[in-house]
């Protein structure tokens, strides 16, 4: 099973100054220059997963999970990837900005990979 996709390069979300103030003005939710956080789930064990950038051709990331075992990897902005498993995965994508703290507790207990292109 393969996915294709990227890590949107061009994608903000807004929100309020002030939630309780409409007319408060916007800001910015994250920096639009931040990591995303691509976390992957095995229902199957023994699953061979692969995360590649597809840009430069080189493996990013490369693990076998067990049942309900997660693995995750952090990108840049920009990134496109693929995820090649023998076995059915769930992949989610989103931004890591306001996800750090819980971030940094899964790097004590699991290997985090990062990615070197932006």
């Amino acid at each position: 099973m393969v996915l294709r996709t990227w890590v949107p390069s061009r994608l903000w979300r807004y929100e309020l100054v002030d939630q309780f103030d409409i007319n408060s003005g916007l800001k910015l939710a994250y920096d639009p220059n931040t990591l995303w956080l691509l976390a992957i789930a095995s229902w199957n064990d023994q699953t061979d997963v692969k995360v590649y950038n597809i840009t430069a051709g080189e493996l990013i990331s490369h693990t076998i999970l067990n049942s309900m075992e997660k693995h995750y990897v952090l990108l840049r902005n920009g990134t496109i990837f693929k995820v090649e498993s023998d076995n059915p995965v769930h992949v989610l994508l989103r931004p890591s900005a306001r996800r750090l703290p819980i971030l940094i507790v899964e790097m004590n207990r699991r290997k985090v990979y990062f990615s070197p292109y932006p």
